[in-house]
C-alpha cells in the first residue's frame, strides 16, 4: 500500500513539474487543453489505465501539429519529453 501511494506521489509531482511546461506552451491549443484535463483528471483519480491512454493521445496529437507547421521541433520535443517523464512514472 506505501508503494502505491509513494508512485501516486511520483505521478503526481512529474505532472506538475510537467504540466507547468507544457502549459505554457498550449495555451491556445483547445484540443490539446483537453486532453491535458483528461490526464490530469485520471493521474488525480489514481487511474493510471486512462492516464495512458490519455498521455497515448496527446503525443499522437503531437505529430500533425509538427508535421503541419504549428509546432516547432523544439516544442514538439518539449512536450513529447514531458509526456514520457510522466509515462514513466506509471505502474
Amino acid at each position: 500500500m506505501w508503494r502505491f501511494g509513494k508512485k501516486r506521489a511520483e505521478r503526481r509531482r512529474a505532472w506538475g513539474e510537467s504540466q507547468d511546461r507544457i502549459l505554457e506552451m498550449l495555451v491556445s491549443s483547445a484540443p490539446l487543453s483537453a486532453i491535458l484535463d483528461a490526464i490530469a483528471h485520471a493521474a488525480y483519480a489514481g487511474n493510471p489505465t486512462d492516464e495512458a491512454k490519455n498521455i497515448k493521445a496527446f503525443k499522437d496529437s503531437l505529430l500533425p501539429l509538427r508535421t503541419g507547421g504549428q509546432l516547432s521541433v523544439a516544442g514538439y520535443d518539449v512536450l513529447s519529453d514531458a509526456a514520457d517523464a510522466i509515462s514513466a512514472t506509471l505502474p
